[in-house]
C-alpha cells in the first residue's frame, strides 16, 4: 500500500485584546463555526473549495501577580499563579487570572483553491 501526504492549512483566529474575554470567546467560536458551515455549503453546491477537516477551540489560562519579582516566584515564596487564597490578603498582593481562547480551522490544501 502507498501512503500519500495530505497538505493541511491551519487557520487560527487569535484572541482580540480589546474585547471582553467572554465576548471574544463567543464571537471567535461562532465565527469559526460559521466559516466552516459556509465552506460545507459551498461544497454541497459544487463550488470548488477546500475540505474542512476539523475545528479546534483552544483555551489558555494565564496568571500574573502584582508582587511578581521576575523570578517565577512571588515575593511571598509561592510559585507564580499558585498562591494560596489567603496569601493575597495577608501580603497585599493580587493574582490576576486571564483566559484567552483561540479557534483553529483545519482545511485541506487544494492547489488553486487556497
Amino acid at each position: 500500500s502507498t501512503s500519500t501526504l495530505l497538505k493541511i492549512i491551519c487557520k487560527e483566529r487569535f484572541p482580540k485584546k480589546y474585547r471582553h474575554p467572554a465576548l471574544d470567546a463567543s464571537l471567535t467560536k461562532s465565527r469559526t463555526k460559521g466559516e466552516a458551515r459556509s465552506l460545507i455549503r459551498c461544497q454541497r453546491a459544487n463550488v470548488p473549495c477546500t475540505n474542512v477537516l476539523a475545528i479546534a477551540h483552544l483555551s489558555c489560562l494565564s496568571s500574573s501577580s502584582s508582587d511578581d519579582n521576575g523570578s517565577g516566584m512571588t515575593n511571598n515564596g509561592n510559585p507564580r499563579g499558585k498562591s494560596e487564597s489567603n496569601s493575597s490578603i495577608n501580603n497585599n498582593s493580587t493574582t490576576y487570572v486571564t483566559s484567552t481562547t483561540s479557534s483553529c480551522l483545519f482545511l485541506e490544501y487544494v492547489e488553486g483553491c487556497t
